[in-house]
């Protein structure tokens, strides 16, 4: 809470860049975890639709769409301005798919042939490690491997595009 409560103070620009990001993760993360979004069977069960079904991450999922609907469509009103940047990012409605949908389908088929939902994965990181066992020191390097390879692709991605349509995008990592 103190975390939002600083997102508010009136601190300069820079430490708003840091601090509001930050908040919003914390209370993302607080969120999914007493919701139990965590649990790995949480998931499985959600997905598994002929056997024992858990409808509860569709109840967290249509509860996040109630909070945050309101905040998109003030988003959108003119003049709207975010605490932490100039301005909303605004994505063109119309682009490359053929990535994200490969993309999305290597998340799948990955999620599919490790059979762990990413988000509770990530989540178990540290209790993993703290098991002290191969097994949690495996998912600690996987999870590292993982990281280092979506930065070395953003930043392969963010030149390649930067080559192809003289784009002045800010990356995602600044330099």
């Amino acid at each position: 809470l103190l975390l939002a409560a600083l997102s508010f103070a009136p601190l300069p620009g820079s430490a708003h860049g840091v601090i509001c990001p930050l908040a919003a993760g914390t209370i993302f993360g607080l969120g999914l975890g007493v919701a139990g979004m965590t649990s790995q069977a949480k998931v499985l069960n959600f997905l598994d639709v002929a056997g024992y079904w858990d409808p509860s991450l569709a109840f967290v999922m249509g509860c996040g769409i109630l909070v945050s609907f309101p905040a998109f469509y003030l988003a959108e009103a003119e003049g709207a301005k975010p605490k932490c940047a100039e301005s909303f990012e605004k994505p063109s409605k119309s682009g490359d798919y053929a990535t994200l949908t490969l993309g999305a389908i290597l998340f799948g088929v990955g999620w599919g042939l490790v059979g762990i939902c990413p988000g509770p994965a990530l989540a178990g990181t540290v209790p993993n490690l703290l098991t002290s066992t191969s097994a949690g020191y495996g998912f600690a390097v996987c999870a590292l491997l993982t990281a280092i390879t979506w930065v070395a692709t953003d930043l392969g991605l963010q030149h390649a595009d930067g080559l192809t349509t003289g784009s002045d995008q800010k990356p995602l990592l600044h330099k």
